[in-house]
């Protein structure tokens, strides 16, 4: 079983519909409005980067990064750390019906690094509440059980 199959993105209900109602609390209108200014500034970083290549890969150099970085900066994610997140990311979510065992333990491994990651991460918003997702969901009444 690919690893990514006991996510949000695969749960099925009412366990999703818990989850995602969580999530979408933390989406308040103004954190969306604030999103919007820095994922332009982010795309025009992307496309920057290929400009001077004069040629492109649309899915690697824009439609892979782009959403990776932004939820990395949704979560909070250090700039330090954010090269080993795309990695456990693209780990994680690379399980397929062609997966070969060695690409499960992998994948296996990478989810556990990220609930490690992120076990620490909350535990430290916690205690130290930032601007970030993380500390927005952290504050939802009852998320803190969930999470």
């Amino acid at each position: 079983m690919s690893p990514i199959s006991s996510s949000i993105v695969r749960m099925d209900p009412p366990r999703h519909h818990q989850l995602r109602r969580l999530v979408s609390q933390a989406f308040t209108p103004r954190r969306v409005a604030q999103m919007d200014a820095r994922i332009t500034e982010i795309t025009n970083s992307l496309l920057d980067q290929v400009q001077a290549a004069g040629e492109m890969d649309v899915i690697r150099d824009l439609a892979y990064p782009l959403p990776i970085t932004v939820i990395a900066e949704m979560l909070g994610v250090p700039t330090e750390r954010r090269a080993e997140f795309k990695q456990w990311s693209g780990t994680f979510v690379a399980g397929d019906a062609d997966a070969t065992e060695e690409d499960m333990q992998a994948g296996i491994q990478a989810q556990n690094n990220m609930i490690a990651y992120f076990t620490r991460l909350f535990e430290e918003r916690r205690a130290h509440p930032q601007d970030d997702m993380v500390s927005a969901l952290l504050q939802i009444p009852s998320s803190v059980d969930r999470l």
